[in-house]
């Protein structure tokens, strides 16, 4: 097998490497970050997915991007107002028009887009969580259905996996911020046609991390559970619920949080070096998480509940 190419067809364009089978021998010890587990037992395994979308970030580009769209469009409509009502040879006066109506269907467009990127981050449920039926050895996710139109109603529908079609890969993402540069890992699930290494979807079990090995703890995680059960594995406390400014302010940088949270972030950390290599990050790249982190205050208490179909509910039990 390449070293260099996913034994899953096709690639994820992000792909950095493919995780141990299902059934195979872990390369790391099952873990899960602080605030991971909505709800754990014998049978049931839970996992938010807050934390996997980086909420407040469609909102404060959506919102600073807003007042460019419509400074564009309210000076096509000046442009207009001007040629049209002042004088000038036809020619030039049509090909001033022209530029002026096509700079505010720019504008407007922009601002369509704009839109939809404020809507993505107030309209998605304030979780959207798997959950792991060892019995059944099913998946299931909530996921929102974004449609290209921003001003219909975008549905929130459970999706059911088989877990022995699903495989792990570990994808990154990376880039310059012009201060700092930033890289980012995700864990993604798989899945493939029943027998085969044929992908035909994805989901993603975790990701926003800078740390890489957390992400294969987190596979390692739901792996365990699934093949050897619950006493495998690690248990944590059931995550707190409700959204607070204090709790959105640091919700990306964790570790600079004064708080008992803040205090259990920084226990959480595998050693010394991580430690330290998360505070200093955190510390460079407050100046653009703290406002991220307002926004994502103001998305988190616009957004909805997330709601699992009734029947589904029913089945598992699960407190909500």
């Amino acid at each position: 097998m390449d070293a260099h190419r996913s034994k899953l067809s096709p690639q994820d364009p992000q792909w950095r490497r493919d995780l141990p089978e299902r059934d195979q021998r872990q390369e790391v010890a099952p873990g899960l970050g602080i605030e991971s587990v909505n709800w754990l037992d014998a049978r049931w395994l839970e996992l938010t997915r807050e934390t996997t979308y980086m909420r407040g970030v469609l909102l404060l580009f959506g919102l600073a991007s807003a007042g460019g769209a419509i400074t564009i469009s309210i000076l096509a409509i000046w442009l207009l107002r001007i040629e049209i009502l002042g004088g000038g040879t036809a020619p030039i006066k049509i090909g001033v028009v022209f530029f002026g109506f096509l700079m505010f269907l720019v504008g407007l467009g922009f601002l369509a887009f704009c839109f939809r990127m404020i809507r993505t981050d107030i309209t998605m449920p304030r979780d959207l969580p798997l959950r792991f039926d060892r019995e059944q050895r099913k998946v299931y996710s909530l996921e929102q259905k974004r449609l290209w139109n921003p001003f219909v109603t975008w549905p929130v529908m459970a999706r059911e996996w088989n877990w022995d079609d699903v495989h792990g890969i570990l994808t990154r993402y990376a880039g310059f911020t012009g201060k700092a540069y930033i890289q980012r890992f995700h864990v993604l699930m798989v899945l493939c046609k029943p027998g085969t290494l044929e992908a035909v979807d994805t989901i993603v079990l975790e990701g926003n991390s800078q740390i890489e090995v957390d992400m294969e703890r987190t596979w390692s995680y739901v792996c365990t559970f699934m093949e050897r059960g619950v006493d495998h594995v690690p248990h944590y406390p059931v995550r707190r619920q409700g959204v607070s400014l204090r709790r959105s302010l640091f919700q990306y940088i964790r570790p600079l949080d004064p708080t008992q949270e803040g205090r259990e972030a920084r226990a959480s950390a595998s050693g010394p070096i991580d430690l330290w290599f998360s505070i200093i990050l955190s510390v460079l790249l407050a100046w653009i998480y703290v406002p991220i982190g307002l926004c994502h205050y103001i998305a988190m208490r616009l957004a909805p509940e997330p709601k699992w179909p009734a029947n589904m509910e029913e089945q598992a039990g699960i407190a909500s």
